[in-house]
């Protein structure tokens, strides 16, 4: 066996392992949502701040405010 041959067949292993690991993150995120929901909490809602918080400050004020310009472009205020 070649080492290229050898070092693909390591990342293809990682790789799957890293698959496996990202379904089970999956999984245990779809779990809180649902006992969220379970437990009264609007998922959309949960979802849009987990969302939000991911963004800065500054990105996160910049996008409210386009969204508010849109709204109030379509009269939506």
């Amino acid at each position: 066996m070649s080492a290229t041959h050898c070092a693909g067949e390591g990342l293809h292993r990682t790789c799957r392992a890293a698959g496996g690991q990202k379904k089970a993150i999956a999984d245990d995120i779809r779990d809180v949502y649902a006992e969220a929901k379970g437990s009264g909490f609007d998922v959309k809602a949960l979802r849009a701040i987990v969302r939000l918080r991911k963004l800065d400050t500054d990105e996160r004020r910049e996008q409210q405010a386009i969204l508010e310009t849109y709204m109030h472009a379509l009269g939506m205020d």
